[in-house]
């Protein structure tokens, strides 16, 4: 199964002032064979076909990953798990200030991005490891070295 990592550089006033704390990338994306996972602040978590969503967002980056279908099944039955929680508004902010603990119920683009990254990898983590506060950049440094 493939996983395909997205990063986004928009122009939005948001999408400006996340890039002031993460250089380059202001959002990150999940597709999944032909589905889009992505954490929006509107919206919460949503899930998206691939033909819909390629048609209304700009990518700069991406990777891809293989895995497994045991595991990739596992993984979307995660993501989808994660559809229509809220948006972590103040947990973007953790990624600069640690005393912000990550919240289970909610989450940003770059923070679903990480918890995925920890799956597809087999790294054990909780709801709310601080380790998965990364920014969209950060996150991106750290699917690099995979």
């Amino acid at each position: 199964m493939k996983v395909t990592f997205q990063a986004h550089r928009g122009d939005a006033l948001l999408s400006r002032a996340i890039r002031l704390l993460s250089p380059k990338y202001n959002h990150i994306s999940i597709r999944v064979e032909n589905e889009v996972f992505e954490a929006h602040i509107k919206t919460g978590v949503t899930k998206t076909p691939y033909k819909i969503w390629k048609g209304k967002t700009s990518v700069v980056a991406k990777q891809e990953l293989f895995i497994d279908d045991i595991k990739g099944l596992k993984l979307v039955k995660f993501l989808n798990e994660q559809v229509g929680k809220k948006y972590d508004t103040l947990g973007i902010f953790g990624f600069v200030w640690m005393f912000i603990e990550p919240r289970k119920d909610r989450w940003y683009c770059s923070e679903l991005s990480q918890v995925t990254l920890y799956k597809i990898l087999g790294i054990r983590s909780t709801a709310n490891d601080y380790n998965q506060k990364v920014s969209p950049y950060q996150f991106w440094r750290n699917l690099r070295t995979v």
